[in-house]
């Protein structure tokens, strides 16, 4: 057959046909099923093409040239079931062209809307959802009779099977196999999904403590380097300038407290902790007690001034 299936629906019902077309023609089959010997022939492992784009019908009471070709090129018809395919005259001859062909048991339905038989209930014709020709076997004349028929049905009502299950219903029926068969092949899909976001899962939270690990490392890393900058900021104001101070080099005092103040500029705001501002003040000290050895009285001021207020601080 030139076609998979041909689907019929309502114009009205255009957005169903469309995504049950997508949904079949993008089934992939499980590998295991493909090759398999089934009842309307090999399992393929795709289920493409099918037909579903007809052009407007002209106004007359036979289906155009292009229609019955195509049914008669596709191996299965596919019914979107409403109550607008019931009352559009397009669906019901398109149903009985396809028996005609001898080929009704190849009528797959699928109801979107409405409820089934609900003609022969009283009041309630305005729900039927099968046109005549799927409610009736045909009677020697090609036309429906009075033998009941009994369609194919998949039910993709939010209240039966949902628009998945029916979906997957019509692709057992297109394939000839069990519907166990296509919900195994669902059900691993879903354990391979939920493995692999798990997976992801736990890589992710792993890759969160290793950074959380690295940044607390770094943080430690960091704080060391601190106090041993500290430490040694600490001798250079203490045992260093007092060494200094008595063979009277100035110069080299100037010089290291100089050091010493760069140290405290350089420091990230976050560092600065009231051990750092009291090395701060005692470096400003000592360089204003060695500009006022030194005579220079007014460049003392400066030093002994910020000395004071990071003490103040």
């Amino acid at each position: 057959m030139k076609y998979r299936a041909f689907i019929s629906y309502s114009h009205a019902d255009a957005r169903h046909a469309r995504a049950l077309h997508r949904f079949i023609e993008s089934y992939v089959v499980p590998r295991r099923l493909v090759g398999r010997e089934t009842s309307v022939g090999p399992v393929p492992r795709r289920l493409r093409p099918l037909f579903k784009d007809r052009e407007e019908l002209p106004s007359g009471d036979s289906l155009g040239g292009l229609v019955n070709q195509a049914l008669r090129d596709s191996g299965h018809l596919i019914v979107v079931c409403s109550p607008r395919s019931a009352q559009s005259r397009w669906v019901n001859e398109e149903v009985l062209q396809f028996k005609r062909l001898g080929r009704a048991e190849r009528i797959l339905c699928i109801i979107v809307d409405g409820t089934p038989f609900a003609s022969e209930l009283p009041g309630r014709a305005a729900e039927e959802c099968f046109c005549p020709a799927l409610r009736y076997q045909l009677a020697a004349d090609g036309q429906p009779g009075a033998e009941p028929a009994e369609p194919l049905a998949a039910d993709a009502r939010r209240s039966a099977d949902g628009p998945y299950l029916a979906r997957l219903k019509l692709i057992a029926g297109l394939l000839g196999t069990g519907l166990d068969d296509l919900r195994q092949r669902d059900m691993q899909r879903r354990y391979r999904r939920m493995a692999a976001v798990t997976t992801a899962a736990v890589a992710g939270m792993a890759l969160t403590g290793y950074l959380a690990w690295a940044a607390s490392v770094a943080r430690q890393d960091a704080e060391r380097r601190r106090e041993q900058a500290d430490d040694l900021i600490g001798f250079m104001l203490g045992d260093l300038r007092e060494r200094l101070n008595s063979v009277g080099r100035l110069d080299i005092l100037d010089s290291v407290t100089g050091k010493a103040l760069d140290y405290f500029a350089d420091l990230p705001a976050r560092d600065i902790n009231p051990h750092t501002l009291a090395n701060r003040a005692e470096a400003m000290l000592q360089l204003g007690q060695v500009q006022l050895t030194r005579g220079r009285l007014q460049q003392a001021i400066q030093p002994f001034s910020e000395a004071l207020a990071a003490l103040q601080e």
